[in-house]
This record gives C-alpha cells, structure tokens and sequence, in this order.
C-alpha cells in the first residue's frame, strides 16, 4: 500500500464510503424509499460542498500540513464531503428548486451524456495535442474538450451503445426443475 496517504487517497479502502454512500442512494431511489418532507437537501449539499471545498482549501493551502491538518483533511475529503455530495443529490432527486431547473435545461442534459467521454479525454493525448500545438488557455481548453466530447458521444457513444444494445438480446428463461 505504500503510505497511509496513498492508500486513503488513491484506493477503494480509502475511497469505499463514496461507493457506500452512492449504493445507499441508489437502493433508496431504487425502492421509492426517497421522498420529500420539505427539508431543503439541495441548498444544504450544495452549501456543504462549498464549505468543505473552502475548509480544505484552508487546510491544504494555507496551514502547515501536520499530523492534525492531515487528519482534517482526510475526514473531510473522505466522509464529510461524500455526505455532502449524497444530500446534494437526493435533493436533486426529491425536490424542484432552481438547481435542479438548471442542471435540466437542454445544454446540461447533452453535457451530462457526454461527461464520460469529457473525462477520457480530458487527460490524454487530446488535451495534451490541444495544449501542445495550440497554447489554449485552461478556460479555450475546457471549452473545445466539451465541443469534442459532445461530437465524440453523437458519433461513437451513442450509436455504439445503440448498436450493442440490439445485439444484447435476452434470451428467454428457462427454468430447471429438479
């Protein structure tokens, strides 16, 4: 494992209460257990995203990386800012806010879908031909890896799932009695 830095950072034992908390979303959306009780869970996430985002720009930037300020930022990047993400989304999932109006309009739905895609490329030869060849700006750079990624899931991800999907035919079940 190397250190306790790598291992809390970089692999599943570090990073499992991300998958847990994403699971326990999923189950309870799955089974309907989500509903609204009039608690404003988007407002909360979003704020406490924020919080530990400037708590551990705080940490990271400007105190000096002791055992303490390792601590803090462990429990904050590895429990509380998970918990924060998993309020934000059950609020997007339950309720109807601004947030929510936004992240649905037209643009955010075909950036959503090519997300995947956008995280391939972002680091790779892409970015790096981008970067190299052209001197683009972090701001140029964001903005042409979403155009190409949009392209790249127009053209390559969804008909290939379309394609996959045709051929990914269920067979009937058969049952054995013994």
């Amino acid at each position: 494992m190397g250190n306790l830095n790598f291992m809390f950072n970089y692999t599943f034992f570090g990073r499992c209460i991300e998958f847990f908390i994403g699971i326990k979303l999923a189950i309870n959306f799955k089974n309907n257990f989500l509903k609204k009780t009039g608690s404003n869970y988007t407002v909360f996430g979003l704020s406490a995203m924020i919080s530990v985002i400037l708590l551990l720009t705080l940490f990271k930037g400007y105190l000096e990386l002791n055992y303490f300020s390792k601590g803090v930022i462990l429990i904050l990047n590895n429990f509380l800012f998970p918990l924060s993400v998993y309020y934000f989304l059950l609020g997007l999932l339950v309720e109807k806010t601004i947030i929510s109006n936004f992240l649905s309009t037209k643009v955010m739905v075909v950036l959503g879908k090519s997300s995947y895609v956008f995280y391939l490329i972002h680091i790779g030869f892409i970015s790096y031909f981008l970067t190299r060849y052209f001197q683009l700006n972090t701001i140029t750079l964001f903005i042409l890896l979403n155009v190409i990624s949009v392209g790249l899931y127009y053209f390559i991800e969804h008909p290939l799932n379309i394609l996959i999907r045709k051929f990914n035919v269920q067979s009937p079940k058969t049952e054995i009695s013994i």
